[in-house]
This record gives structure tokens, C-alpha cells and sequence, in this order.
């Protein structure tokens, strides 16, 4: 991904996830696999790149990227997203909402299992867009065993793109695509594709035991 970054400027841009952070690093196995290959400077130099990459992305003044989710209070705007400074070493709640929150099928705003962030319901996310003259949020963050998932109400859209997650989960993994034929975005300019993964890695399963998935047991449903 940094490489294409690089290749293509102005053409690819990356956000950053709650995995990038030294400690998810260090418990996840990043630090292992990378001092296997490479000498720290190395692994530390990939630190510096995760610290400078943006906490969301907005497309088209339309269409809201990141990777968790939304707030716990509901006066933030995206120009609060933009003053967040995301260089500083301890990261506050607006930015550890965006990197953690996840979508839920219940109303309101509630305290996530996680430790961090929150589960923010159709209502919320409905707030959010219309205070902030958006069409939807896309967010990651989740496993979906169809590889995505549209919050009931149709204003949050979950992409997971790692198919057949760790090797063993069997989900597919999808891609949404956005063609605007106009300077915003509505919902005719987007669709998604899925794709299958590959077979268990042996190598790899030794950490799974580390990393936990939880499912929603609610179904959702979309108005788009």
C-alpha cells in the first residue's frame, strides 16, 4: 500500500487504523514478523508512517471515510475531525472514537466491549450526516461474513476487505467503488464488489489465539 502511495501520489490515500500503534504492533505480531526481516530502524521508521497518516478521509465533500466510527458527543463536526492533531502521543476522544467506534443496530450512543470508542446506532450516524451535509459514512473495523454491511437506516457502511480473515474466518472480502458523475455523491455512485480469500496460512496459526472477532447478532438491513 505505501509502495502504490508512492507510485501513484494524489491517486491513493491511506487512513489510519487502531492497528497502527506500536502496542497493537507489538501484541498483533508486526514487531515479531518485522525484526524477523529488518533491523528496528526499520520497524521504527513504520512507525513514524503510521503516526503521519490521516484519521479519515472525506470524499467529494460527500462521503465520509475511517476506519471506526463516530463520536460520543454529538457536537462534533468534521471540522473538529480536522483540528485533531494526530501527532500528539496520547490521542483524545475524538480520535480514538474515529480508530475504535462501531456501528450498532440500536439507537443512541453506548459503551463498546472494546474499551474504547463506542457503538453508535442508525440514529447517530443519521445526525452526523445530516448535520454534516453527507450522504453516508464507509468504516472497516468489523469482520462481515458477506465482506459488508450496510447499518439499518443506510447512512454507515461497513467494507472489510481482508478475506478469510486470519486464515480461517471463511468470510469474503469487499471493495466498494465510487464513480461520482456529478461534484457530490449520491447513492447510484456507489457499489460494491466481494471476493473470496485464501486458505489458511499454517505459519500463522499460532497467533490466532491472539485476536478476538465478534459478530453482531442482529441482522441489519439497507434502505440503498
Amino acid at each position: 500500500l505505501l509502495s502504490m502511495a508512492l507510485f501513484a501520489p494524489g491517486r491513493v490515500f491511506l487512513n489510519r487504523g487502531n492497528h497502527e500503534f506500536a502496542y497493537m504492533s507489538r501484541n498483533y505480531g508486526f514487531e515479531e514478523e518485522a525484526l524477523q526481516k529488518y533491523p528496528r530502524r526499520i520497524f521504527d521508521a513504520f512507525q513514524t508512517v503510521f503516526v503521519s497518516l490521516p484519521l479519515a478521509s472525506l470524499v467529494n465533500n460527500s462521503v465520509f471515510v475511517t476506519h471506526g466510527g463516530l463520536f460520543r458527543s454529538r457536537a462534533v463536526r468534521l471540522s473538529d475531525v480536522q483540528q485533531v492533531d494526530r501527532f500528539a502521543p496520547m490521542l483524545g476522544d475524538v480520535a480514538q472514537d474515529l480508530l475504535w467506534s462501531d456501528p450498532t443496530n440500536e439507537d443512541g450512543r453506548h459503551l463498546s466491549q472494546r474499551g474504547a470508542g463506542i457503538l453508535f446506532g442508525p440514529d447517530v450516524s443519521e445526525e452526523f450526516c445530516q448535520d454534516n451535509n453527507l450522504l453516508c459514512l464507509i468504516r472497516s473495523h468489523e469482520v462481515k461474513h458477506r465482506g459488508y454491511e450496510w447499518q439499518r437506516g443506510g447512512r454507515c457502511l461497513t467494507i472489510f476487505s481482508a478475506a478469510n480473515y486470519i486464515g480461517r474466518m471463511g468470510n469474503l472480502g469487499a471493495v466498494c467503488h465510487i464513480k461520482p458523475h456529478g461534484e457530490r455523491i449520491d447513492a447510484s455512485d456507489l457499489s460494491i464488489s466481494t471476493f473470496a480469500g485464501a486458505k489458511e496460512d499454517v505459519a500463522f496459526r499460532d497467533r490466532q489465539a491472539r485476536i478476538q472477532v465478534t459478530f453482531p447478532s442482529a441482522p441489519l438491513r439497507s434502505r440503498l
